[in-house]
C-alpha cells in the first residue's frame, strides 16, 4: 500500500511520543517498516519519504535539547531561509573582534566587531547510518533510538565547531588568560578562583562540563580546609546521592550528556570529560550566537553491499563567537574516564 507523507509523520509523531502510544500504533509502524524494508531493497520514494520525516522528527527532539544545553552559551536563532542576517552587539561589551566558524574546519576568519554584525551561513556536515536488518527485526525500538541519534549528530556538529572556536579564541587572546584554568590534577581553590573572575560580571557563575570533570571538583569540597565547613545538609546529601551535583562552590554545574562513541569498548565518549565551560550568570549576552537558516536537510544513500542505508546530514547555520571576557575554558589533563 502506498503511505501517505501527513499520516506517517502522524504515525511518527504518536509512537515517538512513548507515553502515549498505543499497541496499535505500534503495530502500524512495524507493518509500515516491514512493507517498505522487509525485502532488504527499499525503492527511491520510500526511502527518501521515510528519511526525510526521521529528520524532521529529530529536528523537533534536538530543539528542546539544544535550548537545554546549547541555550546556556549560546542564542539560538532561526533566520529561515534569508541569506545574511543581522544582530546587535552591545556597545558596553567593547567587543575587539568576532569569530566565525568556516565550515566544519578549524579555519576561521576574524572580523572587526561593530554595533551591528552580518552572520552568513555556512554548510556544516555530518552523517549517520541504519542497517536494514536492524531496522526491520527491532522495528519500533530501533526506529526510535534512529531518530534521536539523528538529532544528538545534528547537536554534536554543534558542539564541535564551539569547540574549535573556544579553542582559537584561547590561542587568539580573545578570551582572557585568567579566564582560562588548564592543568594537571586542579584543586577546587584554582577552580574557585576562576569562578571568582567570572562572578564580577554578576550572578552565579554556571560551568557546562562532563560529570566526570563536575564530581572532580565537587568532591573536594568535603575535604577543603575552607569549603567543609561552608557545606550545609542538603549539600552534603546532594553529593551523597546525586548522579548530577548541581552545585560547586560559589557556581552552578550542569552536565553533559556525553555518552561513549559505538565499539570504542566503553573507553572513549563523543566529548572530552576534562573539559569544561564556565560563564557568568550575570551577562545579557552570551559568548556565542548560533543561527540557522532553515531547516536539517538530508541526503540519501544506499550501501547495497552492506544492506545500509547513509544519511547524510547538512545544516545552513552561521555558529560566532562574539564575547570572551565573561566565559571561562577548564581543562584537566590528568582526568581521564
Amino acid at each position: 500500500m502506498a503511505w501517505k507523507t501527513d499520516k506517517l509523520e502522524e504515525l511518527f509523531t504518536l509512537v515517538l511520543n512513548e507515553k502515549n502510544t498505543t499497541n496499535q500504533e505500534e503495530v502500524e509502524l512495524k507493518q509500515y517498516i516491514n512493507e517498505v524494508f522487509g525485502n532488504g531493497l527499499p525503492s527511491q520514494h520510500e526511502l527518501h519519504q521515510f528519511n526525510n520525516l526521521v529528520v524532521k522528527k529529530a529536528e523537533e527532539i534536538a530543539r528542546p535539547k539544544a535550548t537545554e544545553i546549547l541555550s546556556l552559551l549560546a542564542d539560538i536563532q532561526n533566520a529561515g531561509g534569508v541569506s545574511v542576517f543581522q544582530y546587535n552587539i552591545p556597545k558596553e561589551h567593547k567587543i575587539k573582534a568576532v569569530w566565525s566558524a568556516n565550515g566544519s574546519s578549524v579555519d576561521h576568519v576574524r572580523v572587526e566587531g561593530d554595533e551591528t554584525r552580518t552572520a552568513s551561513p555556512t554548510s556544516l556536515q555530518t552523517g549517520v547510518y541504519y542497517e536494514v536488518k536492524s531496522l526491520v527485526a527491532e522495528d519500533v525500538a530501533y526506529f526510535r533510538k534512529l531518530v534521536n541519534n539523528v538529532a544528538d549528530a545534528k547537536i554534536q556538529l554543534y558542539w564541535d565547531t564551539i569547540s574549535k572556536l573556544f579553542a582559537t579564541a584561547i590561542a587568539d587572546g580573545s578570551i582572557p588568560t585568567k579566564n582560562v584554568l588548564q592543568g594537571a590534577n586542579l584543586t577546587l581553590p584554582n577552580y574557585n578562583k576562576l569562578a571568582s573572575v567570572l562572578g564580577r560580571y554578576g550572578g552565579r557563575p554556571i560551568l557546562v562540563a562532563d560529570t566526570a570533570l563536575i564530581d572532580h571538583f565537587a568532591f573536594q569540597q568535603p575535604t577543603d580546609t575552607t569549603f567543609k565547613e561552608l557545606l550545609t545538609d542538603d549539600l552534603k546529601s546532594e553529593l551523597a546521592n546525586s548522579l548530577t551535583v548541581a552545585r560547586i562552590g560559589r557556581t552552578t554545574a550542569v552536565s553533559l550528556v556525553n555518552p561513549f562513541v559505538a565499539g570504542s569498548g566503553n573507553t572513549v565518549t563523543e566529548l572530552p570529560v576534562n573539559e569544561g565551560y564556565m560563564f557568568a550568570g550575570g551577562v545579557g549576552l552570551k559568548p556565542f550566537k548560533i543561527i540557522e537558516f532553515g531547516a536539517l536537510e538530508q541526503y540519501t544513500t544506499f550501501d547495497s553491499k552492506f544492506k545500509r542505508v547513509e544519511i547524510n546530514l547538512n545544516q545552513e547555520v552561521a555558529i560566532e563567537f562574539v564575547q570572551g571576557e565573561a566565559v571561562g575554558f577548564i581543562k584537566d589533563t590528568a582526568l581521564t574516564i
